[in-house]
């Protein structure tokens, strides 16, 4: 049973590999074929790094109830 978790886990890490190579080839082929794209747009989109601000704080969705809120707190 030892074994058989270890293996699994060995070959999850393995697979993550596979596909961070592939998305690596990917990233570069598109870059190289294509010089009008950006390498760090690119970047963005494989990581998705975009932050979403919330609308709802301790259940008030306005903003100036939210900025008092905050502004309690200090």
């Amino acid at each position: 049973m030892r074994r058989s978790t270890v293996l699994y886990h060995y070959e999850i890490r393995r697979i993550r590999k596979i596909e961070e190579a592939i998305s690596r080839d990917r990233i570069a082929d598109a870059l190289h074929n294509d010089r009008r794209r950006s390498f760090w747009i690119e970047v963005r989109k494989i990581r998705n790094t975009q932050s979403a601000v919330s609308s709802v704080i301790d259940v008030c969705n306005d903003a100036d109830i939210i900025a008092h809120l905050f502004a309690r707190e200090i």
